[in-house]
């Protein structure tokens, strides 16, 4: 289909693997408790908190992301 309006197309992969919260917070290292006190804020959602974990763990781990 895109052949016909198209000679080339670059698709760029942005999907990543969601962590285990649960075993992150666990640990004894930045981001066990990185994610221990984000998880702690009274203040954040649910959903809040899932994005903030998210952005602040590939931060940690190097990655570039969307804010």
């Amino acid at each position: 289909y895109l052949s016909d309006a198209y000679y080339f197309v670059d698709v760029k992969d942005k999907t990543s693997v969601r962590a285990n919260v649960a075993a992150d917070a666990a640990e004894t290292t930045l981001k066990g408790q990185f994610c221990r006190s984000v998880l702690s804020d009274p203040s954040l959602s649910d959903e809040d908190k899932a994005r903030v974990i998210d952005v602040g763990l590939n931060a940690l781990s190097g990655k570039e992301g969307e804010i």
